[in-house]
């Protein structure tokens, strides 16, 4: 409803056009912020079905949805939990400098445990249309894969 205001608000060419307009804008920015607000409460709350997936569609309806992504790609719990998956030195023995085999396998399992259960958040909460699977993989890949291969790597050839 908001957007369809701010769409009408824009043929208004009438005194005091551009001090409404800006008054809708803050007002709609209020409204933003406390979607986003609830979208992440939900999120924390794991209500994914119910209000995180109301306020993902309210924010796409709103502005197509980017502040939800952006939310969520912020907050998930695999870049904000990636210590729970596993340190690299616990990958390697301090004895002969190998690599663990089952503590690696158990932080790749961990990961993608954690990285399936947030696909199910997105495929749960967005609308079908907008694209957050990739952004995500991309992140997850940046703030926890990368630096843990790169981290692994580097204790390896010390």
């Amino acid at each position: 409803m908001l957007a369809q205001i701010l769409k009408f608000a824009e043929s208004d060419t009438s005194d005091g056009w551009a001090h409404r307009e800006i008054r809708l804008q803050e007002a709609i920015q209020l409204f933003e912020t406390a979607a986003i607000r609830e979208f992440r409460n939900a999120y924390e709350a794991s209500d994914i079905n119910g209000e995180m997936r109301r306020y993902a569609h309210v924010l796409w309806y709103l502005n197509g949805g980017q502040s939800a992504i952006d939310s969520f790609l912020h907050h998930n719990h695999i870049i904000t939990r990636k210590g729970e998956l596993g340190r690299v030195s616990d990958c390697i023995d301090p004895e002969t400098l190998e690599v663990k085999v089952e503590h690696t396998q158990a932080f790749f399992t961990r990961f993608g445990v954690a990285f399936n259960e947030e696909i199910e958040a997105i495929n749960g909460a967005f609308p079908k249309d907008l694209e957050v699977a990739l952004p995500f993989l991309d992140k997850a890949s940046v703030n926890v894969l990368s630096p843990f291969l790169t981290s692994l790597f580097d204790e390896l050839h010390r």
